[in-house]
């Protein structure tokens, strides 16, 4: 795996790590137990959302632990 692609996976990775960070921290306010009660039902879409990011973040994982391997 030449280094450009490398560098691209960590970038990658790390905007996924930031992304899932700051939806973490959206999750705290929300779920704030004076407000769970008209933020809950977001939840499940925020869950998904978190799913979803971790798939990602877990290709990229992947992709790079095979490049350098090779």
């Amino acid at each position: 795996m030449e280094r450009t692609e490398m560098k691209r996976l960590f970038k990658s990775i790390d905007g996924h790590v930031i992304e899932i960070a700051q939806m973490i921290d959206f999750l705290q306010v929300m779920c704030q137990e004076e407000w769970i009660e008209d933020t809950g039902k977001y939840l499940y879409i925020i869950i998904n959302l978190l799913k979803n990011e971790c798939e990602k973040l877990d290709i990229d994982r992947y992709e790079l632990e095979i490049g350098c391997l090779d």
